[in-house]
């Protein structure tokens, strides 16, 4: 195995584990918020939404970038990698524009940042595995 696909690899399982990071982060600011607050902490449906929001698209970049990588499966691997890709990117833009959280740069911030820049680091990556064939 390459530099390059252990690099692709490597990247994909630092995403998955950023999203994981991420929505803890987010999960202890919203209870850290309603305990302020003084109101019920949803947690069943802030899972749901960390999910969804950043662990699922994080776990498509991670297996996207194994298949593509380890199993040597260009078309699909790829494929998978770029749907997490595109998809942590849009949702970071549409944080960015449409969220008044995202008007400060804290801890969250810079980790949503950094989420969608890993994705596009291996899927540069996995482009770069192609060229290399």
């Amino acid at each position: 195995m390459s530099l390059l696909r252990k690099l692709e690899i490597g990247f994909g399982a630092a995403t998955a584990v950023l999203a994981g990071g991420v929505t803890i982060v987010a999960l202890r600011m919203h209870y850290e918020i309603t305990v302020r607050l003084q109101e019920e902490f949803p947690l069943l449906e802030d899972l749901l939404l960390g999910t969804v929001r950043f662990v699922l698209p994080g776990l498509l970049v991670a297996l996207g970038s194994y298949i593509h990588a380890a199993k040597d499966s260009p078309g699909v691997g790829r494929a998978v990698l770029i749907l997490g890709t595109v998809f942590l990117s849009v949702l970071f833009i549409v944080n960015v524009f449409l969220s008044l959280a995202f008007r400060q740069a804290d801890l969250l911030f810079w980790l949503n940042v950094l989420l969608p820049l890993l994705a596009i680091a291996t899927s540069v990556i996995s482009l770069l595995v192609r060229s290399e064939r």
